[in-house]
């Protein structure tokens, strides 16, 4: 199986060193943990043959980005590269200010430099139009609302702002910054909805419980995003 994967891949990237193994006497996950445990990134499917057909990301996948050390990326199954110089064109992070995500803020920004690609960093606030109880801004004028919102938004470009210039030297990286009300994972999913572009996201954010491993917004971007998600972890 391994030498089939690799006969049917290596030919896309000839100059690449690839050093292929098969594992016995392990689970999947543990195996690719135990293995990638040093490496620089941890590269899997969301789905292999042992999950269930309707399920979007398979267990081996969630539970390699829940425990892994490094960042891991999670490559959905209808991509296709057919050339490695089809790959990535552009990248989006997903930053609110908590630890997990100024480290993907801080990995997605050397990959941009990298790859040389533009890197768009989203920032979503709570806006006041969702998720509140429905009686909660009854007394207040629709011109007043408007104005909440777009205050929301400059507080929460500001925010973006100084999480970018804590992020180091980006004078060589081209970098888009994006405020949004909603949902964090429908706006990321949104802004990443092209198979050509990198999503990254840390492990979790401020809304997170702090036992879970994975959020709720990484578990969401790994479930409905249309290209590679990449998943930083704690520390």
């Amino acid at each position: 199986v391994v030498e089939e994967a690799l006969g049917r891949v290596g030919s896309t990237a000839p100059g690449v060193d690839i050093t292929t193994t098969a594992v016995t006497g392990r689970a999947a996950a543990e195996a690719i943990l135990h293995h990638g445990r040093h490496a620089d990134l941890i590269v899997v499917g969301s789905r292999g043959l042992g999950g269930f057909p309707g399920l979007l990301v398979g267990s081996v996948s969630q539970q390699v980005a829940a425990h892994a050390d490094v960042p891991v990326a999670v490559i959905p199954a209808g991509v296709e590269m057919t050339d490695v110089s089809d790959g990535t064109t552009s990248i989006v992070v997903g930053v609110d200010g908590s630890d997990p995500s100024i480290r993907a803020l801080r990995w997605a920004v050397e990959e941009a430099r990298l790859r040389d690609v533009p890197l768009t960093a989203v920032y979503v606030y709570r806006s006041l139009r969702e998720g509140s109880p429905f009686d909660a801004y009854a007394g207040v004028e629709e011109s007043q609302l408007e104005e909440l919102e777009r205050q929301g938004g400059r507080t929460a470009l500001g925010k973006l702002d100084r999480l970018l210039s804590d992020a180091g030297d980006l004078s060589d990286v081209k970098i888009e910054r994006e405020v949004d009300p909603g949902s964090p994972a429908k706006v990321l999913i949104s802004d990443a909805a092209d198979e050509s572009t990198l999503l990254v996201v840390g492990s979790r954010g401020h809304g997170g419980f702090s036992g879970l491993l994975l959020g709720s917004v990484s578990q969401q971007c790994l479930h409905h995003a249309e290209g590679p998600v990449v998943v930083t972890p704690v520390g």
